[in-house]
């Protein structure tokens, strides 16, 4: 039998710490192995309270920031506007943000959807994210409906006319009736104090972080919102992307004190 002494010798005492170098710098540093992750989401001066056909959404700019030691993982981010005298409560997801690089002021700004953002550590991210309900299958058809017969009116309307006419288009009363239907029965915000809530959820849903603030709408701020007929008669706010909508409503926020 080979005895262990063989082996615990002066000269192979280099071999064994290069072996060991190499095996620990196959490892993380000991400060990452225990590092976490420390997020936080803060909210901006102002928010956009805005809809489509009716269905509200929400322009929130935010900035994610990671001042841990480990990469930040969301899987969502999610908006809730609940009324302060909790009569009404609203929930929606980010479902996109807007590309910086499209604003400019001779082209519509672009959405870019969202997905899982992972954010590095002592890194931060700050972008303009909507928050808005997906249409049931009901609204979707209504509003595909709505969609298809705008622009198949303007297109028609522009090809039977000379090039030098460049007046707007202004769609029959059908389809402006249609779109002010649909949002007589989509439209649910009312006049009140609302909290406005941004959280950062894992994929289990746990919150991992949240900025809230106070936010107030009143009666002629809501029946702005809902006078559209003159937008809809051009087709705006019908054969436009959300960031592009003019029927929303630009509201400063007022932030929650510690311990109120």
């Amino acid at each position: 039998m080979l005895s262990i002494q063989r082996f615990i010798r002066p000269e192979y005492l280099a071999i064994y710490v290069s072996i060991f170098a190499v095996i620990l710098s196959q490892f993380p540093p000991v400060y990452q192995i225990f590092a976490t992750s420390n997020p936080a989401i803060v909210l901006e001066r102002y928010v956009t309270v805005g809809h489509n056909l009716g269905r509200t959404v929400l322009f929130v700019p935010v900035t994610i920031s990671n001042t841990g030691g480990r990469p930040l993982i969301v899987s969502k981010v999610e908006c809730v506007l609940e009324a302060v005298d909790s009569s009404s409560l609203w929930n929606a997801p980010a479902q996109s943000y807007i590309d910086k690089r499209s604003i400019s002021p001779n082209s519509p700004a672009v959405e870019l959807p969202i997905g899982q953002l992972l954010v590095r550590e002592n890194q931060r991210w700050q972008e303009a994210v909507l928050c808005y309900k997906l249409p049931d299958l009901r609204q979707n058809r209504a509003a595909q409906l709505i969609y298809s017969e705008t622009n198949q009116f303007i297109s028609d309307t522009i090809s039977n006319r000379s090039p030098a006419d460049q007046s707007l288009v202004e769609l029959p009363a059908s389809v402006v009736d249609s779109a002010m239907q649909e949002l007589n029965r989509n439209f649910d915000l009312k006049p009140g104090d609302y909290r406005l809530s941004v959280r950062l959820l894992t994929a289990k849903s746990t919150i991992l972080a949240e900025h809230s603030a106070r936010l107030s709408l009143d009666q002629s701020e809501i029946d702005r919102l809902r006078n559209m007929r003159r937008h809809y008669q051009f087709g705006y706010g019908i054969s436009v992307p959300h960031p592009n909508n003019l029927d929303k409503l630009y509201k400063t926020l007022e932030f929650y004190e510690v311990g109120t």
